[in-house]
């Protein structure tokens, strides 16, 4: 009765909040629980639906969402029957049909073509067609999952041989990169040698700069000295002489 007590709330609530933290836990295949011998309590899907009915009722809530419990009602119903086992199967698929035709639905109060395909089952096949129905549908099913595994593992291959190649154009980047960065590193140290090489050749320059002038001051102050003066008259005679000679 759990359905009924949840969806009656439901049906009665103006606000609804949203909660990150887990607050109940279900667990499933436990011995001795409800999910698990259903087989022996069938009728209950069917008693939490009546009484659903007969609240909405009491609260005049049909006009508004008497389509939302029919909808709700057949895709309950269906898998209650898809996940019951035994010969409950039958008392069960016996009494959702009674109370779905007591419904009286019409085909534009569904959703979609899912409900009303499961709709057409409840009402129009026999419980063994229900089942063997079921069973195509299972088989279908399967057939669908393995052939969207089959697509998914390809694509995982794909996706894969893809990374492949990703991660050897990665590698030959990387040891591009790594060529590169040596011969940066070369250069760096060729202009590190160059810039001493640079400074040295600075300093030489400077000095030979200094020695220059220091000469040219000595001999500008030779020229103007006296004894250059007194002495320039032998100096021309002497340039004579080795002119002739």
């Amino acid at each position: 009765m759990i359905y009924f007590f949840v969806s009656a709330f439901m049906l009665l609530t103006k606000r609804m909040a949203f909660l990150d933290e887990i607050l109940i836990s279900h667990s499933i295949n436990r011995s001795g629980s409800l999910s698990v011998t259903r087989e022996k309590s069938w009728h209950c899907a069917l008693d939490a639906l009546r009484a659903l009915y007969s609240f909405i009722d009491s609260k005049h809530l049909l006009p508004s969402r008497g389509r939302d419990f029919n909808n709700y009602a057949v895709t309950f119903l269906e898998w209650n029957l898809n996940t019951i086992s035994g010969p409950a199967f039958d008392s069960l698929f016996t009494a959702s049909r009674e109370f779905i035709a007591s419904l009286d639905i019409d085909e534009s109060d569904f959703y979609d073509d899912f409900i009303k395909a499961a709709h057409y089952r409840l009402i129009r096949l026999t419980p063994e067609e229900y089942l063997f129905s079921l069973k195509d549908r299972v088989l279908h099913e399967l057939e669908s999952s393995n052939l969207s595994s089959e697509k998914l593992q390809a694509s995982i291959a794909s996706q894969d041989q893809v990374l492949k190649a990703r991660e050897e154009e990665i590698d030959e980047l990387r040891a591009s990169v790594a060529q590169k960065k040596e011969r940066i590193d070369r250069l760096v140290q060729r202009n590190a040698y160059l810039e001493t090489e640079y400074q040295k050749q600075q300093v030489q320059l400077t000095k030979l700069q200094n020695e220059l002038n220091d000469a040219a001051q000595r001999y500008s102050a030779l020229i103007s000295s006296l004894s250059w003066k007194v002495t320039r008259p032998l100096r021309l005679i002497k340039a004579l002489i080795v002119k002739k000679m």
